[in-house]
């Protein structure tokens, strides 16, 4: 499987920047990012561009999405961890930085990204409790959606640029705890039953009540997520096969090989970039759209009618933790999808919510 370069946060340089700044997913530093020193570059390899670093007795252990800095003499370069290993990580140069590969040498000193005062990426992250719901707001941004040529199923092709405004984000599944908050029963034929497992075995309609009594109750807008957003939150701003690498990873994900046929309680695997956990693996997840395995093929054109009315009664899920792939053998990847009856039920088919910003 091809490496992926991640699309990520864009870190202009120390030196030329005198405010914070985003816009259209850039990111410009005001001042020195650079908190304390974590390692030394290790290893350079060029035919992937990455950057294997080492932090022996760092005190700190690296973790997925962090976000670190190299002095390469004058200017301060921006990586993210794409694939940590207790004290040895893989980095990818971001952004702009990315261009500058090639003056990168074995033993620079390696710093943890500051951030604004000295707070991390993710404490950035807006947070709200409603309900007992937890939700992170994402703002608006862009993303390539879709497989790369070469990966996944037909109906993932070819990859499209998307632009998704500001929204909500429920980050775990809807709990079976949560959706009895609001609504009388639990759905029929529940097969896996537990306070903090995914509330499932409910069709799309179901779904859509709970997300409309939610609105209702706490004055909000509440809905499922459209296909897009559902994968621009998924990425969290990468672009390999998983939101963690190209390679499974049972840190991050319930799936068949780690999962015991069984719905597991939420938020109990390592969360993405952003603090989404489940994103991949674990229930199903309706999203609003109907589904269309050549959407992407006619993104922004107009259908026949015919076409349309074909289609309006099956609807995207995501999250096929459970079915087999003749890749990879199992579809958790950030750009897999399948679609079901919007009446129908499965024991693994659940959903997480979005709200509108106020």
């Amino acid at each position: 499987m091809r490496s992926r370069l991640p699309v990520l946060f864009l870190a202009a340089s120390a030196l030329t920047c005198l405010f914070l700044l985003f816009s259209g997913g850039a990111f410009y530093a005001a001042g020195s990012q650079r908190g304390k020193e974590i390692g030394k570059v290790w290893q350079l390899v060029e035919s992937t561009r990455e950057i294997i670093i080492v932090s022996p007795g760092s005190g700190r252990s690296i973790r997925m999405g962090d976000r670190l800095i190299i002095d390469s003499g004058g200017e301060e370069l921006t990586l993210t961890v794409t694939y940590p290993m207790m004290t040895v990580a893989k980095c990818k140069l971001t952004g702009k930085s990315s261009r500058h590969f090639s003056i990168l040498k074995k033993g620079m000193a390696v710093y943890l990204f500051k951030g604004i005062r000295g707070k991390t990426e993710l404490e950035h992250l807006s947070r709200k409790s409603i309900g007992g719901i937890d939700f992170i707001y994402l703002k608006k941004g862009r993303f390539l959606m879709g497989a790369p040529d070469g990966e996944g199923e037909d109906d993932q092709h070819p990859r499209i640029k998307q632009k998704v405004e500001g929204f909500w984000i429920s980050r775990c599944e809807i709990t079976q705890k949560q959706y009895l908050s609001l609504m009388d029963k639990l759905p029929e034929g529940l097969q896996f039953k537990g306070d903090n497992l995914p509330v499932a075995s409910l069709n799309w309609p179901e779904a859509v009540a709970f997300c409309e009594k939610f609105s209702t109750s706490y004055n909000v807008e509440a809905r499922l997520p459209y296909e897009a957003e559902w994968e621009y939150a998924c990425r969290a701003g990468t672009t390999t096969r998983f939101y963690w690498g190209d390679k499974v990873d049972g840190d991050y994900c319930w799936y068949p090989y780690n999962n015991g046929g069984a719905l597991q309680p939420v938020g109990t695997k390592k969360p993405n970039p952003w603090g989404l956990y489940d994103m991949s693996g674990n229930a199903w997840e309706w999203c609003m759209d109907v589904y269309d395995s050549d959407s992407y093929k006619y993104q922004g054109r107009k259908r026949s009618k015919k076409t349309e009315e074909d289609n309006l009664d099956n609807r995207v899920v995501r999250v096929i933790a459970l079915k087999e792939d003749k890749n990879m053998g199992l579809n958790v990847g950030s750009a897999d999808r399948s679609n079901r009856p919007y009446y129908s039920r499965s024991p693994y088919c659940g959903f997480r919510m979005v709200i509108a910003p106020e």
